[in-house]
């Protein structure tokens, strides 16, 4: 699992969104088109800041969800509603725990999702507002990028569904 902090690269307070990261290519750096949920440049930077994170495990089970309605399971999940909404109309490929999406077995009143998440550090890179252009070299021929990736925890997501 890697869950980014996309920071605009227009204003950083106005601007900023947390998105669970479906596409792991993405780098500190990484220029994003939040419109269409995907990475315009893949950039990597090294000079940023790291810390290791303790106690940040969750392990529950979820909500039985009838077969129609399995998308709630994201939501669960921590999945914000942009995001689900791309998944759903298919603006990108689930991966990870989001293809569970598509799970074509039929779920019934035994059927149970085991979730457990393990976030073991944060990689954060220290950016000020309109002072992007200083760490990244934005992509010749211009860019429609609306957010950099300045932030991102790692981890892993595990789903298991019981049947």
């Amino acid at each position: 699992m890697m869950q980014s902090c996309l920071c605009s690269i227009k204003s950083q307070n106005e601007y900023s969104i947390e998105r669970k990261a479906i596409d792991v290519s993405g780098r500190l750096g990484s220029l994003y088109d939040a419109s269409t949920d995907n990475f315009i440049d893949q950039t990597s930077i090294q000079a940023f800041e790291t810390k290791l994170l303790h106690q940040s495990s969750i392990c529950r089970i979820l909500p039985n969800y009838q077969s129609n309605k399995i998308i709630n399971c994201l939501k669960e999940m921590n999945f914000n509603d942009a995001l689900r909404q791309s998944i759903l109309l298919q603006m990108i490929r689930p991966s990870g725990v989001s293809r569970l999406i598509n799970y074509n077995q039929s779920t019934n009143q035994n059927t149970r999702f085991l979730y457990y998440s393990y976030r073991s550090r944060k990689e954060k890179l220290s950016i000020t507002a309109g002072r992007a252009d200083q760490i990244v070299a934005s992509p010749s021929g211009g860019t429609c990028a609306t957010h950099m990736i300045t932030e991102i925890l790692w981890g892993i997501e595990i789903l298991c569904v019981i049947q």
